[in-house]
């Protein structure tokens, strides 16, 4: 183990224990140990904060920025006046009528962009309907982890060929290689699952450590609108350009994220944000987050700690001839090590070394590979796990220890659902 891999370990660790204490805010933790990682020689200067350039952190900087120019327009009220509809006897329904709509969100926009819109438009419920934004949070982050890119749609389109070039020159039989659509339907049932255990269980969970979000993103009040008539048209039409390019990303390339910042360029030199209302929404702390956990998993790559834990699976795995147990094994441990590593790079290199087990055993390797792909959506525990799980746990400053009586139950469900799915499908041994 060469120092690199200890430094990367040591930061991740007491990250892990600053974010428990929630003593400090999560951006400064995060920015901090992207300094330590800088310093130590782990990570160069352009590594370490390349996140400010990253086209993620961009996109929720401006989606949080042109939420707020929303906030200045009648459209608060009026949604206000709409969700009157529901009183405080009938959260069920609304309930279930806000994952819904969250679910169809989530198949067309970003994830991140779609809890920040619901939860906006959640905070002008009256106070009678019972349902308190900060208490949705992060139940819509579990059900992101659950359907995330698993409509075939967009990006969600591509992930069984994704899969394929994870394996490429390790499974070269054809009929060993996923088909369009097989992801999909392996995810339905945990998604159902899941959204089920929300329902239930949403009410149940911890608020935010004040009850209320963090100020980029709430509502301080819901009046009538005090910009002219043609800067809220303006507004309105700023953000259906906005979210119509995110529906067709996969047709627009880069210009996916440059025409949301010119948008956001619009709403300043019309004087509809002023300039330090800019820079807050902007320059604020979960862009500071983002950019120190993109620091962070580029070091775990980076360094060789990542391939180190992957290895971990091979004596994990090869004491039983039991598919089902193998199929557990591998869903497990990928979600667990995915709560520290980016999805996509657990997933590239747990779903290679998998498929490389599989095919030495004798097995399909469709199993093992959908099981590293799917579990490694599963970070919703802690907020390493992704820059969304990073941003759903900003919002609140929520405390991740007081979630995990709910979260790990969920996540264990998950992983269950998700293997007895996979061995239905693909039987590890036919």
């Amino acid at each position: 183990m060469n120092f690199g891999i200890i430094v990367t370990f040591a930061v991740v660790i007491v990250m892990a224990a600053l974010f428990l204490q929630g003593k400090y805010s999560f951006g400064l933790i995060t920015m901090a140990c992207a300094v330590v990682l800088v310093m130590t020689g782990v990570l160069t200067i352009p590594e370490a904060f390349a996140g400010f350039s990253n086209s993620s952190v961009i996109l929720i900087a401006v989606m949080i920025t042109m939420t707020a120019a929303l906030q200045k327009t009648s459209f608060p009220l009026k949604i206000s006046q709409l969700f009157r509809i529901f009183d405080g006897k009938r959260n069920g329904m609304l309930v279930a009528g806000i994952i819904i709509v969250f679910l169809i969100m989530n198949t067309v926009l970003p994830d991140m962009v779609s809890i920040a819109l619901t939860i906006t438009f959640l905070q002008y419920l009256p106070e009678e309907s019972g349902v308190k934004p900060s208490k949705m949070v992060i139940p819509l982050m579990a059900i992101v982890a659950s359907c995330v890119y698993a409509a075939p749609l967009g990006v969600g389109a591509t992930q069984d060929f994704l899969v394929n070039t994870y394996v490429s020159g390790v499974v070269v039989d054809p009929n060993y290689l996923m088909q369009f659509g097989d992801l999909f339907k392996l995810r339905i049932p945990t998604i159902i699952v899941t959204c089920i255990y929300i329902f239930f269980m949403w009410k149940k969970m911890p608020d935010s450590a004040t009850g209320t979000l963090s100020d980029e993103i709430r509502v301080s009040g819901i009046g009538e609108s005090t910009l002219k008539k043609w800067q809220e048209y303006l507004v309105y039409v700023l953000f259906v350009v906005v979210i119509l390019v995110m529906i067709f990303n996969t047709h627009l390339g880069e210009l996916m994220y440059m025409i949301p910042a010119a948008a956001v360029c619009v709403l300043g030199f019309t004087k509809i944000l002023s300039p330090k209302e800019l820079i807050t929404n902007i320059a604020s702390d979960t862009s500071w987050l983002y950019v120190g956990i993109l620091a962070v998993t580029a070091a775990l790559t980076g360094s060789g700690a990542a391939d180190l834990i992957g290895e971990l699976l091979l004596p994990l795995i090869s004491w039983t001839n039991n598919g089902f147990i193998v199929i557990l094994l591998c869903c497990t441990f990928t979600a667990i090590l995915t709560t520290f590593l980016s999805n996509t790079g657990t997933q590239a290199v747990m779903t290679s070394i998998a498929a490389s087990v599989a095919l030495a055993a004798g097995m399909d390797p469709r199993s093992l590979m959908a099981a590293c792909m799917i579990s490694g959506f599963y970070a919703f525990c802690f907020p390493s796990g992704s820059v969304t799980c990073a941003f759903a746990f900003s919002l609140g400053n929520y405390n991740p220890v007081k979630f995990l009586k709910y979260t790990l139950p969920l996540l264990a469900i998950m992983i269950i659902v998700t293997s007895v799915t996979i061995y239905i499908a693909f039987p590890p041994f036919p």
